[in-house]
């Protein structure tokens, strides 16, 4: 039997691709009393298309983007929205002027016209967590095993309090097991606010290599996100309330501040590879995978286990 140890987005995704592939004898251990409780809860939520990887000539990594987020907004259509992105051009994005934008399922737009050149392109934002949760637990509520919190891995075998698990194969998706390959956590803060732009829309500002979003998450907006170990300091905040107005040509002063996980290694979120460290002979552990690529993820583990 394949054990996966975690019940969130990495771990759904690697049982989603051993279904594909029509291997069923399969467990998935999650200690809370339901599935997606923990760091796939408080991610983001954003299904990027990989303009970032755009910007950097990645076209590799830009089209695998591209085509993950296109199946995760067609596959769970029901829990995501359409979400209308812009990115601020400036002269020294190093994105041409002279390519063909429909290729990239990109267009120049004039909404933010009085500010500069904006190009627009469409992601997708994951409105209904709840929906998403009952649709991946139709599909493999037979492997699923709910409150049962590992307590030790062995070469071929876990505990689970009086209960022990034997595999031929493990894959550690659960945060706390990180700790066995020195993975430390970053954090991504974001500005809460009651403001509302005319329209649900997610804006990227290119300041020091980070992109300034913009989105509404369950009533309530969010501005922004830092990813750092520690708490961002006041000039961060600053900036970034600076940012919103000149975007928005509003004053945010009622909001706060909200905290998010993001599991990473050596303090530094790895943007462009899945990490699969491969612990003993047939135990992995595996980095969390972002909700836009937590299918292909699964699928990148899968080929390893089969």
């Amino acid at each position: 039997m394949i054990l996966i140890i975690g019940g969130g987005f990495t771990g759904l995704g690697v049982g989603l691709a051993l279904l594909e592939r029509g291997y069923k004898d399969f467990c998935i251990l999650e200690k809370n009393s339901d599935i997606l409780m923990e760091t796939s809860a408080s991610s983001l939520r954003i299904i990027h298309s990989g303009i970032r990887f755009l910007s950097r000539f990645q076209l590799f990594e830009f089209f695998n983007s591209l085509k993950s987020s296109k199946e995760l907004k067609f596959r769970f259509r029901e829990s995501i929205r359409p979400l209308e992105c812009y990115a601020l051009i400036l002269s020294r994005d190093i994105l041409p002027f002279d390519i063909d934008l429909n290729l990239f399922s990109l267009k120049k737009d004039s909404f933010f016209s009085q500010k500069g050149i904006y190009l627009h392109w469409k992601d997708g934002f994951l409105e209904n967590l709840d929906s998403l949760r009952a649709k991946l637990k139709d599909a493999l509520i037979e492997n699923l095993r709910l409150d049962t919190e590992v307590t030790e891995v062995h070469e071929d075998y876990v505990n689970v309090g009086k209960k022990r698990y034997y595999f031929k194969k493990a894959v550690i998706c659960s945060f706390p097991s990180f700790n066995y390959c020195n993975f430390k956590t970053l954090y991504a803060w974001n500005i809460i606010s009651d403001l509302r732009p005319e329209k649900d829309i997610c804006v990227g500002l290119k300041k020091e290599n980070r992109y300034f979003f913009a989105t509404c998450r369950e009533g309530r907006y969010v501005f922004g996100t830092w990813y750092s170990n520690n708490k961002p300091n006041q000039e961060d905040i600053t900036l970034s309330l600076s940012d919103i107005k000149n975007v928005f040509g509003k004053n945010v002063e009622n909001f706060t501040l909200e905290l998010g996980v993001l599991p990473s290694i050596n303090g530094k979120e790895p943007i462009d590879k899945t990490r699969i460290i491969q612990l003993k002979k047939n135990i992995w552990v595996i980095y969390a995978s972002k909700f836009t690529t937590f299918i292909n993820t699964g699928r990148l583990i899968a080929t390893r286990l089969l």
